[in-house]
Protein backbone atom coordinates (compact mmCIF):
# COMPACT_ATOMS: atom_id res chain seq x y z
CA UNK A 1 0.00 0.00 0.00
CA UNK A 2 1.34 3.40 -0.69
CA UNK A 3 -0.63 6.93 -0.39
CA UNK A 4 -0.76 8.88 -3.66
CA UNK A 5 -2.52 12.33 -4.62
CA UNK A 6 -5.27 11.84 -7.61
CA UNK A 7 -5.87 14.91 -9.92
CA UNK A 8 -9.29 15.86 -8.52
CA UNK A 9 -10.63 16.88 -11.98
CA UNK A 10 -9.83 12.80 -12.91
CA UNK A 11 -11.95 11.85 -9.90
CA UNK A 12 -15.05 14.49 -11.04
CA UNK A 13 -14.98 13.12 -14.48
CA UNK A 14 -14.82 9.10 -13.42
CA UNK A 15 -17.62 9.44 -10.43
CA UNK A 16 -19.46 6.40 -11.55
CA UNK A 17 -16.27 4.42 -11.81
CA UNK A 18 -14.79 5.40 -8.81
CA UNK A 19 -18.36 4.93 -6.65
CA UNK A 20 -18.84 1.49 -8.12
CA UNK A 21 -15.22 0.42 -7.69
CA UNK A 22 -15.49 1.91 -4.32
CA UNK A 23 -18.34 0.14 -3.47
CA UNK A 24 -16.42 -3.41 -4.83
CA UNK A 25 -13.49 -2.41 -2.19
CA UNK A 26 -14.93 -0.52 1.04
CA UNK A 27 -17.29 -1.24 3.78
CA UNK A 28 -18.46 2.43 4.50
CA UNK A 29 -18.35 5.96 3.70
CA UNK A 30 -18.76 9.57 5.88
CA UNK A 31 -19.55 12.62 4.76
CA UNK A 32 -19.05 16.12 6.26
CA UNK A 33 -22.25 18.47 7.50
CA UNK A 34 -22.87 21.05 9.58
CA UNK A 35 -25.15 21.43 12.55
CA UNK A 36 -27.69 24.17 12.74
CA UNK A 37 -29.07 25.96 15.51
CA UNK A 38 -30.42 25.08 17.73
CA UNK A 39 -27.44 23.22 18.25
CA UNK A 40 -28.92 19.71 19.52
CA UNK A 41 -27.56 15.92 19.10
CA UNK A 42 -30.63 14.53 20.22
CA UNK A 43 -32.68 15.96 17.47
CA UNK A 44 -30.50 17.22 14.91
CA UNK A 45 -30.70 19.60 12.47
CA UNK A 46 -28.16 19.35 9.36
CA UNK A 47 -27.37 21.63 6.61
CA UNK A 48 -27.91 18.87 4.05
CA UNK A 49 -30.58 16.85 5.63
CA UNK A 50 -32.45 16.74 2.81
CA UNK A 51 -29.27 15.63 0.60
CA UNK A 52 -28.55 13.16 3.18
CA UNK A 53 -32.09 11.58 3.67
CA UNK A 54 -32.11 8.34 1.52
CA UNK A 55 -29.19 7.42 2.96
CA UNK A 56 -30.62 7.66 6.53
CA UNK A 57 -31.30 3.74 6.71
CA UNK A 58 -27.87 2.80 6.10
CA UNK A 59 -26.46 5.60 8.59
CA UNK A 60 -23.92 3.73 11.38
CA UNK A 61 -22.65 6.94 13.28
CA UNK A 62 -22.57 10.67 13.41
CA UNK A 63 -20.00 12.34 15.09
CA UNK A 64 -20.66 15.48 16.55
CA UNK A 65 -18.42 18.23 17.30
CA UNK A 66 -15.94 16.70 15.12
CA UNK A 67 -12.61 18.76 14.35
CA UNK A 68 -10.30 16.54 12.43
CA UNK A 69 -11.02 14.14 9.50
CA UNK A 70 -8.81 12.77 6.79
CA UNK A 71 -8.49 15.75 5.23
CA UNK A 72 -9.45 19.26 7.18
CA UNK A 73 -8.10 20.57 10.89
CA UNK A 74 -10.73 23.23 11.82
CA UNK A 75 -11.18 25.03 14.89
CA UNK A 76 -15.06 25.42 14.49
CA UNK A 77 -17.46 22.86 16.43
CA UNK A 78 -20.45 22.71 14.64
CA UNK A 79 -19.11 20.13 11.80
CA UNK A 80 -20.69 16.46 11.92
CA UNK A 81 -19.20 13.27 10.23
CA UNK A 82 -22.02 11.02 8.84
CA UNK A 83 -20.75 7.39 8.33
CA UNK A 84 -23.06 4.97 6.40
CA UNK A 85 -22.86 1.21 5.75
CA UNK A 86 -21.55 0.84 1.69
CA UNK A 87 -23.64 -1.90 0.28
CA UNK A 88 -25.21 -1.80 -3.19
CA UNK A 89 -28.46 0.00 -1.87
CA UNK A 90 -26.49 3.09 -0.72
CA UNK A 91 -24.15 2.63 -3.90
CA UNK A 92 -27.41 3.29 -5.95
CA UNK A 93 -28.22 5.96 -3.96
CA UNK A 94 -25.06 7.74 -4.28
CA UNK A 95 -25.08 7.58 -7.72
CA UNK A 96 -28.09 8.98 -8.32
CA UNK A 97 -27.47 12.16 -6.28
CA UNK A 98 -25.63 15.00 -7.87
CA UNK A 99 -21.55 14.41 -8.32
CA UNK A 100 -20.84 13.98 -4.75
CA UNK A 101 -17.15 14.83 -5.91
CA UNK A 102 -18.02 18.70 -6.58
CA UNK A 103 -19.12 21.46 -4.46
CA UNK A 104 -22.67 22.67 -3.93
CA UNK A 105 -24.30 24.34 -1.44
CA UNK A 106 -26.79 21.62 -0.88
CA UNK A 107 -24.59 18.72 -1.01
CA UNK A 108 -22.78 17.54 1.95
CA UNK A 109 -19.01 17.95 1.79
CA UNK A 110 -15.27 15.37 1.76
CA UNK A 111 -16.69 12.11 1.44
CA UNK A 112 -14.86 9.54 2.33
CA UNK A 113 -13.93 5.72 1.85
CA UNK A 114 -13.21 2.68 4.28
CA UNK A 115 -11.93 -0.29 3.97
CA UNK A 116 -12.00 -2.13 7.70
CA UNK A 117 -10.09 0.18 9.40
CA UNK A 118 -8.32 2.66 7.20
CA UNK A 119 -9.31 5.37 4.84
CA UNK A 120 -9.44 4.35 1.40
CA UNK A 121 -10.37 7.29 -0.59
CA UNK A 122 -10.19 11.12 1.21
CA UNK A 123 -11.48 13.94 -0.46
CA UNK A 124 -11.56 17.73 0.04
CA UNK A 125 -14.71 19.11 -1.86
CA UNK A 126 -13.52 23.07 -1.25
CA UNK A 127 -9.81 22.23 -2.53
CA UNK A 128 -10.44 19.86 -5.16
CA UNK A 129 -7.68 17.23 -2.80
CA UNK A 130 -8.33 13.59 -2.59
CA UNK A 131 -5.40 10.95 -1.90
CA UNK A 132 -5.25 7.44 -2.27
CA UNK A 133 -3.95 4.43 0.26
CA UNK A 134 -4.08 2.13 -3.18
CA UNK A 135 -2.74 -1.35 -3.51
CA UNK A 136 -0.92 -2.41 -6.54
CA UNK A 137 -4.49 -3.53 -8.07
CA UNK A 138 -6.27 0.30 -7.36
CA UNK A 139 -3.11 1.86 -9.38
CA UNK A 140 -4.24 -0.65 -12.28
CA UNK A 141 -7.81 0.63 -11.90
CA UNK A 142 -6.72 4.05 -12.18
CA UNK A 143 -4.77 3.66 -15.18
CA UNK A 144 -7.69 1.50 -16.95
CA UNK A 145 -9.92 4.28 -16.07
CA UNK A 146 -7.36 7.16 -16.93
CA UNK A 147 -7.42 8.79 -13.47
CA UNK A 148 -4.83 10.37 -13.11
CA UNK A 149 -2.60 10.14 -9.93
CA UNK A 150 1.23 11.37 -8.59
CA UNK A 151 3.60 9.57 -5.90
Amino acid sequence: MRYIDIDYDSLIEQRREILQYAASHCDRFSFITKLLPPYSKVYPRLEHDRALLPLRPYLIRQKFHIKKWAVMITKERHYVMQTYKLCHQSKILLLKMPNVFVLRDSSPEDICFYHRTRVWLATSTHEKFAYMCASQQDIEFLKRCHISFYG
